[in-house]
């Protein structure tokens, strides 16, 4: 009996940690599409605004003054939502650590190194999962050394 009830919350386990690797993984792509579309915004409208001097045609006409403002804003605003949010920065290292976790898991179900070296299911488990919490806990490191350092910038 307590063999089953250890077999089942491990596999729940298992099962948080593959829900965890998926988050990285999704939280990883929606970053990335985040932050190059922010900075393709911020290169077609520095474009555009390089460009609208060439179609201001008389000088009495304002139109493209008013354009320049709004594109000048749409950049700073556009910088602004990267700096904060920093998504350029963050998805690189989610992604880091749902690959990590992948190979992890690959190693683990194919019983090679480090998993070979054990003998009993339950020792090579116990090595999978702190090798998973080591991942998870080296993301969460480097995410709160981030946020140090822009709690420091902005000082």
């Amino acid at each position: 009996m307590r063999d089953q009830v250890e077999r089942a919350e491990t596999a729940e386990a298992l099962e948080k940690y593959t829900a965890q690797r998926n988050w990285y993984s999704r939280q990883s792509s929606r970053f990335k599409k985040r932050a190059q579309l922010f900075s393709l915004l911020v290169i077609i409208c520095g474009g555009l605004i390089a460009l609208l001097p060439v179609f201001k045609p008389t000088p009495a006409s304002h139109w493209s003054d008013y354009a320049g403002a709004v594109l000048g804003l749409i950049v700073v605003i556009s910088q602004g939502v990267m700096r904060i949010w920093r998504w350029d920065e963050i998805w690189p290292e989610y992604r880091k650590a749902s690959e990590r976790m992948k190979r992890e898991q690959r190693l683990y179900l194919y019983n090679a190194n480090p998993y070979a070296a054990f003998t009993d299911e339950a020792g090579a488990r116990r090595r999978y999962i702190d090798a998973l919490e080591s991942i998870i806990a080296e993301e969460q490191k480097l995410y709160w050394q981030a946020v140090e350092k822009a709690d420091q910038a902005k000082s």
